[in-house]
């Protein structure tokens, strides 16, 4: 029965200290690891063309509505002056315009029918572009281990280890318990994997 309590309290002392290290590290990461950075940049843009719409089909399609006979047609007609009316070119420009676009339209008329349209347009107000930009490119650039050296054959110069490394190089302190010997250590960064 005894040795049946001195294997349950290694296994709960075990529990525990896996338990402490598991909180301990979650609680080293809230406050030590850093979070991806997250800038958000927002772009403006502003409509500085003018649009045309072309007036050939399918983009300007155009259809007779309605005719207009008139009732009190004159009595003395001047068939020459009719025909001159008829055959003239008449060009017609429009402009809209509000807070938000601005609409220029030129139509030309010859025969009653049209033979020119422009249709352009802008855009006043402006156009926003927000870019979100996560930066997942966590640098660690100093770090302190803390390890052991235990050789295979002679166990007489196992040694703990304290080493303080950055980004160029590494330093640290080695101690000996078994001859009672301290040291010193560094080194060099040659390259860096990716």
């Amino acid at each position: 029965m005894k040795a049946l309590y001195k294997y349950l309290i290694v296994a709960a002392i075990t529990v525990l200290v896996l338990f402490m290290t598991f909180f301990g590290g979650c609680q080293y990461g809230k406050t030590r690891v850093k979070c991806p950075v997250i800038t958000h940049d927002t772009i403006i843009h502003y409509d500085t063309i003018f649009h045309h719409i072309k007036d050939t089909v399918p983009e300007y399609v155009q259809i007779l509505d309605t005719v207009f006979i008139p009732h009190n047609i004159p009595q003395v007609i001047d068939t020459a002056k009719i025909l001159d009316l008829y055959f003239s070119t008449y060009a017609y420009s429009r402009q809209w315009e509000n807070d938000t676009i601005l609409v220029k339209l030129h139509d030309v008329i010859t025969q009653n029918k049209f033979i020119n349209n422009n249709f352009n347009y802008k855009i006043k107000i402006p156009f926003q572009t927000i870019v979100n930009n996560v930066d997942n490119s966590i640098h660690y650039t100093k770090y302190v281990y803390l390890g052991a050296s235990i050789p295979f054959k002679n166990n007489q110069v196992s040694s703990l280890n304290v080493l303080y490394a950055f980004r160029k190089a590494y330093v640290g302190i080695q101690y000996s318990p078994l001859v009672n010997s301290w040291g010193v250590s560094g080194g060099l960064v040659l390259f860096h994997f990716k």
